[in-house]
């Protein structure tokens, strides 16, 4: 069912519309501007809370269950990537999408704080979890109804001409601030002994709260942004024909479902990376302040990897970083069954398997986004880039299965198995690279 602009259901013009009396390159320096301000205070927050290192080393003080673990890395993720399909038809009729934007940031806030006042608070180790969880949740699925609008507001701010320069700039300052936040959990994990105040739970709560403030000038940042109302907003489509439609590009698209394969089993084999630092911490014994270095490592790799991947996309093409990405996942996996298998040289691979995690997240990072747009009808990316994001987040949601993985049949057979997942991946788009 269609609705005008003038419908009750969406916004009115005077209300929400964005304008301004400023010039269209001072609309976009500003609109920049904020965009900037988004992603500095976001990747201090993110690096702040690492899903990988971090949350994970947070949780294997609260339970012993790999499964429980293995939920959190797909939470985080599928809350983006898996609403978008559903969402899209209902945001696209609105003239206005910041409101979305807007709304969507109180509800991660709210869950942002409720998670630190339980940590400080809180002393049943179970009441934790389950509040930790329920925030995550709330979290998540905001993240995806936030990152719809957020794509749309910002193709319609950002001239096409310049959108490349904003990505780049975002990844490349968003990487710094990620290694000063990964400093500044060094920081608070070595003053975290039994003496001092920042000792378990305060000294994660910390982490977190400083989060929290950054997350919150991140979302106060990007709401800043001017938005032109849209003239025609799109009718609404009814799932049944979004569906039809969606099944119809899997099945006729050759090079997008090699793709989608590819690109959903890399998926899989990245659901290893979490439970690297639950193994330092439960078998190699690896106090916080080791795991806080591995974030740095982490974000170093990826910021030098970022260069080089993003000159190999735009003189070799994406398909060759996907292949990369393959191929540096498959050697992730190969150390990791080295650190788990008892031969004595555990310890010294740990910041090797985080180096080549952060290479091979980077190669999926640069490319991702790229190759949907490049496979997609410029009319219809919107579509594709809803197709696409859902499955990813229903994938991960299959990969919590990994931490049953674990607890029956060890680490070892879980790093073989993801090992096996890049490795497909590498077959099904290695022949779209040698094409071009």
């Amino acid at each position: 069912m269609s609705h005008s602009p003038a419908s009750a259901t969406n916004p009115a013009p005077d209300s929400t519309a964005e304008t301004t009396a400023d010039s269209p390159e001072r609309l976009y320096r500003r609109n920049f501007l904020y965009s900037m301000g988004n992603a500095i205070f976001y990747a201090l927050g993110e690096s702040l809370v690492d899903t990988r290192v971090v949350m994970t080393a947070f949780l294997s003080q609260l339970t012993n269950s790999n499964t429980l673990i293995a939920l959190l890395a797909p939470m985080r993720m599928t809350g983006w990537f898996l609403p978008q399909f559903l969402a899209a038809p209902f945001i696209e009729r609105y003239r206005v999408k910041m409101v979305f934007y807007r709304q969507n940031a109180s509800i991660r806030l709210i869950a942002w704080i409720a998670m630190v006042i339980g940590i400080f608070f809180l002393h049943d180790p179970g009441l934790i979890l389950g509040l930790f969880f329920l925030c995550i949740m709330f979290i998540s699925l905001s993240d995806g109804l936030s990152g719809l609008p957020w794509m749309i507001v910002t193709s319609k701010t950002i001239p096409a001409d310049k959108r490349g320069m904003l990505f780049a700039t975002r990844n490349g300052i968003g990487t710094l601030m990620g290694i000063l936040g990964s400093g500044i959990v060094v920081l608070v994990f070595a003053n975290g002994g039994a003496s001092s105040w920042l000792v378990y739970p305060r000294n994660y709560a910390l982490l977190f709260a400083l989060a929290t403030l950054f997350f919150a000038l991140s979302y106060w940042s990007y709401g800043q942004t001017v938005e032109p109302p849209d003239d025609n907003p799109v009718p609404k489509f009814d799932l049944r024909q979004q569906l039809a439609r969606a099944v119809a590009i899997i099945r006729n698209e050759n090079r997008y479902r090699r793709f989608l394969i590819g690109r959903l089993s890399i998926s899989v084999g990245i659901a290893a990376i979490p439970f690297i630092t639950v193994y330092a911490k439960r078998v190699l014994n690896i106090n916080d302040g080791f795991l806080g270095a591995m974030v740095s490592v982490t974000i170093a790799a990826n910021f030098f990897s970022n260069f080089v991947f993003g000159r190999i996309s735009a003189t070799k093409g994406n398909p060759i970083n996907f292949v990369l990405a393959g191929i540096f996942g498959v050697l992730m996996c190969g150390v990791g069954l080295l650190i788990v298998l008892p031969l004595g040289i555990s310890l010294p691979l740990v910041p090797v398997f985080f180096v080549l995690s952060g290479i091979a997240n980077t190669a999926i990072q640069v490319s991702g986004g790229p190759m949907v747009m490049e496979l997609a009808p410029p009319d219809d990316r919107s579509m594709w880039f809803g197709l696409t994001n859902t499955l990813i987040g229903l994938t991960m949601i299959a990969t919590s299965a990994i931490g049953l993985i674990i607890d029956v049949f060890g680490y070892a057979t879980m790093f073989s198995l993801c090992g096996v997942a890049f490795a497909f991946a590498i077959l099904q788009i290695l022949p779209m690279a040698r094409k071009g």
